[in-house]
């Protein structure tokens, strides 16, 4: 069986697309690597992640990004501008970074039109309003590049019934919208899915900081790789993290599994070899990651297996 890592990058804040994405298709591009990005189109939703400060566990994590190296990495003059509310947009705002995402044969989607909005609303919001957010992130990529998106990636991982049945009726080919372990064909009250979801099965490296409690690369990179398993492996990163804070880390994490005989891959390469009356049906729950902040949509348990 081949030793294969679904990789994608989650572009959730514009300083990260402008500083870190650049700094990974460079690390690409030495490791003549491709794979998935996912932007967000629309409003930077730095500043609104500070609403999040009343969380224990999300301040423990900005301590352990250090505060100190996120001025020093986004630099004054971004914090000052979102710290007085101009927010500026992610990929509205970088068109050249995506147009050359496309160039170099990566696989680009959408990670919502407004990040934030999603994050906090799709599970209660109606089908006008998740459509509205859909429309404006797939119209602003197109618009961008001149290339429609290879798929939708829903921020946070919080998808519902509406959005998953308007995803449908956009024909994507599979769905990047959940935690799991394995390719399954999704089905939740009001849901019933026709095409598969290629869920996270890695944890992410802010995670294993977090469950950890540790900044050390070595701790990080050991932990990471003893979650590889034989056959689907599908890992998430986020440009302000590896992208930016944390380079050495992902560099050190990144260079073991190639050591180890790993080949990084787009999430389109992946769901081109699953078909849907081949993978098991699974329910989309919500439940807490480790290391995670509040509920994401996961994979739950197996209702019918292919024969």
């Amino acid at each position: 069986m081949s030793k294969r890592i679904g990789l994608r990058c989650d572009v959730d804040f514009g300083i990260g697309l402008e500083r870190g994405v650049p700094y990974l298709l460079d690390l690409f591009k030495k490791r003549n690597m491709r794979v998935t990005f996912y932007v967000t189109m629309g409003p930077d939703g730095f500043r609104a992640h500070t609403n999040r400060l009343g969380s224990a566990s999300y301040r423990r994590r900005i301590r352990r990004m250090n505060p100190m190296r996120m001025i020093n990495a986004f630099g004054p003059v971004y914090l000052a501008r979102q710290a007085l509310g101009i927010r500026g947009t992610v990929g509205l705002s970088h068109p050249e970074v995506l147009r050359r995402v496309v160039g170099e044969g990566h696989e680009l989607g959408v990670h919502g039109f407004d990040h934030y909005w999603w994050a906090e609303n799709v599970f209660e919001a109606d089908r006008n309003a998740l459509k509205e957010d859909m429309d404006r992130g797939l119209n602003a990529l197109k618009k961008s590049t001149g290339h429609d998106a290879s798929a939708w990636a829903s921020p946070n991982w919080r998808c519902s019934a509406s959005s998953l049945n308007l995803l449908d009726e956009y024909g994507f080919r599979y769905g990047a919208d959940t935690r799991g372990r394995s390719p399954f064909v999704p089905v939740m009250t009001g849901y019933s899915g026709r095409k598969p979801q290629l869920p996270i099965s890695l944890p992410c490296l802010h995670e294993i900081a977090d469950y950890k409690d540790t900044t050390d690369p070595t701790t990080i990179r050991d932990e990471f790789v003893s979650h590889l398993q034989p056959g689907y492996n599908v890992w998430c990163i986020h440009d302000y993290y590896e992208g930016v804070l944390r380079r050495e880390t992902f560099e050190s994490v990144l260079d073991a599994v190639i050591r180890d005989g790993w080949s990084l891959v787009p999430i389109t390469t992946l769901a081109a070899e699953v078909q849907p009356d081949t993978i098991a049906t699974s329910r989309i729950t919500r439940a807490r990651m480790p290391g995670g902040r509040g509920e994401v949509s996961c994979q739950e348990s197996t209702l019918n297996s292919p024969a």
